[in-house]
């Protein structure tokens, strides 16, 4: 359940801390739940009125995975992620006859702008898939998938008359299941610094109002304090955003001299306006309003950038606000300049339950979203609780989803810890009575005790697939992890088994006097896989298909080898990375260098080439960009060296150019030999409602560029006309 209030209108910069691994740790995932999304194409989510939208991330780690980010000039605040500060919250009881003493029985667990309500020790009181335990002096909340973020124990009452909400702790550090964490350093109540047991870390310097200029570091390259608020004398040029301006003017800078604006200007005492400037002057400008003078302003009333405006319009129950800015949505509408309009709205039995204070749970609601196109998809949750002056209509787990064409999923889950058990999807009307199912079946708590804990057991025992093709698991019992995959039987008869097998790593970084060293705490990585191609047991056969891992000091995966059980058969692959994490080099697994190519990337980690070994000459690829991160040119030739000055000094043989206009959308592709006149053309051209309207290939080189309208044809040539 998402709630907003005055805490969490941050008008700028969050910081988005994410928990990243390779895919060594595998996960099950043989229920698929359908994705709810309630925003329209400019990202304004209509159930609660709020945007996300921002200027980019800074990553550190793998790029598909990585260790660390930030986001950058961020309006709001995506809640599948995790912030800089997190904490626990207690809301005080009412002072009167009949009412509770000392404090409410549930916890307001706020993490960024994402607010969840639990009870204590798996009392349910609305979300029910975590729940909040005390261990060992620690305020520990645990998900269903065994992820647990850790608060410290400190209550402190605010100020003022009773009765006053207290804090129960702060976020101190974010576990996963393989042993990854991330800890966070504060220095008095301010977090200074998050650091990843894989070796990396971000530094904050504040500014005020909540906005932090920061840094990311390979600290297995180059330390950096964790109480520092910057990392001078360093070499490397880190990913970083550095802040400049005023309160309601700031200008962002990141480590490629790109600067990117944020400006906010009080229009009205419950209007605000933000305007969000790219590099190249795109501007994105969002105007937004509270529902009370002077309250939190963060619902979206305009959106406008070059592609046109969007006008937003919100029916909020009166029972749905209170003091400290509590609301929830009950219908919107987003008006296009074009006259699209995407609607919003909950079922009637939902509307009518807002003027209901009882105590409910787990009462049925829909929600409703139609598009441009006036297509309806129906979406049905659980209603949360209703308590006081406020009902909280969640949108945690989906039941059902109805597409505009009528067919329909369902789902399925399993106890308090909702874990999803079954998917039915029914055909559309007209076409037959079949069903598509796929489930899972996960240990029971009757008949495992141990299940209990919800560090436990968080992954299904077998899968069932739309073929109703069965796949058995097990796991390991100190982690947790996967042991073995056992799938349906092929033509054979015989069901392939996957061993899976793990060491604890730990990483490696230096220390204030610039030593290596180890990591206090360990990560599970996956070392080998054995599968049996024809046979029930293969162990040291041929038939036995065999693949180990090695990792480097940040537990990056850097040598993967194959081979039968035998030994007779072996392919090695080998990667390296540069600090920032970004992929280097794969050498294939042919004997010598000449399958091994080399990739290279600018401080913004975008790929700026590549040159992979080749007889007689490299094979070379370079690409420009603009500063919002576009490609501009694209060369292609070759290379006399394997290094990024062999890839400055390429010599092109063939190039690409792009054209974009003022919305940073691409209208003009070109192709020419290096040095040569263009021999292909294509243009692109956009409608007013910012949708692809033509695409033209020039086929008359002696006409280009004389019809810069997509949508016209130009003069025919000696090839035929354009197409």
């Amino acid at each position: 359940m998402v709630r907003y209030s005055t805490r969490q209108a941050v008008l700028a910069v969050f910081a988005a801390i994410c928990l990243g691994s390779p895919a060594t740790a595998q996960s099950i995932s043989g229920v698929v739940v359908p994705k709810v999304t309630m925003s329209d194409r400019n990202g304004v989510d209509l159930s609660n009125g709020t945007i996300i939208t921002d200027g980019g991330t800074m990553t550190i780690g793998l790029a598909d995975a990585p260790a660390l980010s930030q986001k950058i000039l961020a309006t709001y605040y995506d809640s599948s992620e995790v912030p800089r500060y997190g904490y626990l919250r207690q809301e005080a009881c009412p002072i009167g006859p009949g009412n509770c003493y000392g404090f409410k029985p549930e916890v307001s667990v706020r993490i960024g702008a994402r607010e969840l309500v639990v009870g204590f020790s798996g009392d349910c009181r609305g979300d029910c898939d975590v729940r909040l335990d005390l261990v060992s002096n620690n305020w520990v909340l645990t998900d269903n998938a065994g992820k647990q973020w850790i608060f410290d124990n400190n209550p402190v009452v605010d100020g003022g008359a009773a009765p006053q909400p207290r804090t129960l702790g702060w976020l101190r550090e974010i576990r996963s299941k393989n042993g990854e964490r991330l800890t966070y350093n504060y220095q008095g109540t301010t977090v200074r610094s998050i650091t990843s047991n894989l070796g990396y870390q971000i530094n904050y310097q504040d500014l005020g109002q909540a906005v932090a200029s920061f840094q990311l570091t390979n600290l297995a390259y180059e330390y950096c304090d964790k109480f520092a608020s910057t990392c001078p004398n360093q070499v490397a040029n880190w990913p970083k955003a550095q802040l400049s301006g005023t309160y309601n003017n700031y200008q962002i800078t990141d480590a490629l001299s790109r600067v990117s604006s944020f400006s906010t200007a009080e229009t009205s005492s419950t209007e605000q306006l933000v305007t969000l400037t790219t590099p190249m002057g795109v501007a994105r400008k969002i105007w937004r309003v509270s529902l009370t003078a002077n309250g939190p302003k963060v619902l979206v009333r305009r959106f406008e950038d070059p592609t046109g405006w969007t006008d937003y319009a919100f029916s909020i129950g009166s029972n749905q606000f209170n003091s400290v800015g509590d609301w929830k949505v009950l219908k919107s509408s987003a008006t296009r300049s074009s006259g699209a309009v995407t609607r919003f709205s909950m079922d009637d039995a939902a509307l009518a339950a807002a003027s209901n204070n009882t105590w409910t749970t787990n009462k049925p609601y829909k929600s409703i979203l139609t598009d441009e196109n006036q297509h309806k998809t129906i979406y049905q949750f659980s209603q949360v609780r209703t308590s006081g002056s406020a009902l909280w209509l969640a949108n945690s787990k989906i039941y059902k989803v109805t597409t505009p064409e009528q067919s329909e999923t369902t789902m399925s889950y399993l106890d308090e810890r909702e874990r999803p058990t079954s998917a039915v999807q029914s055909q559309k009307p007209g076409y037959g009575t079949e069903v598509i199912s796929t489930s899972a079946k996960f240990f029971d708590t009757t008949e495992f005790p141990e299940c209990a804990s919800w560090l436990k057991c968080t992954e299904p025992t077998y899968t069932l697939d739309a073929r109703n093709n069965r796949t058995d698991y097990t796991y390991y019992e100190d982690s947790g992890l996967l042991k073995t995959a056992t799938g349906p039987a092929g033509a054979n008869n015989v069901r392939p088994q996957t061993r899976y097998r793990y060491e604890q790593r730990q990483a490696v970084f230096k220390d204030a006097s610039g030593q290596a060293v180890a990591s206090t705490t360990s990560v599970w990585k996956l070392v080998e896989t054995s599968t049996c191609r024809t046979k029930t047991s293969c162990a040291g056969e041929a038939d036995e298909l065999k693949t180990t891992y090695e990792y480097d000091a940040n537990l990056l995966p850097v040598k993967e080898t194959k081979s039968s059980g035998d030994g007779l058969l072996v392919s090695i692959v080998t990667k390296t990375y540069d600090p920032v994490g970004n992929l280097a080099s794969v050498d294939g697994p042919l004997p010598g260098a000449d399958d091994t190519t080399y990739y290279f990337y600018d401080a913004g980690r975008q790929l700026v080439g590549t040159i992979t070994a080749a007889s007689p000459a490299n094979r070379a690829t370079r690409t420009f960009y603009n500063d919002d991160g576009r490609p501009t040119l694209i060369q292609r030739g070759t290379a006399s060296g394997l290094t990024k000055a062999a890839l400055d000094t390429m010599t092109p043989v063939e190039e690409q150019t792009f054209g974009y206009d003022a919305a940073g959308r691409k209208v003009r592709q070109d192709s020419r030999p290096y040095g040569g006149a263009t021999h292909a053309m294509t243009q692109y051209r956009y409608n007013n409602d910012n949708r692809l309207q033509c695409v033209a290939v020039r086929m008359n080189p002696d006409a280009f560029g004389a019809q810069p309208d997509a949508c016209v044809p130009g003069t025919a040539g000696t090839d035929g006309p354009d197409r």
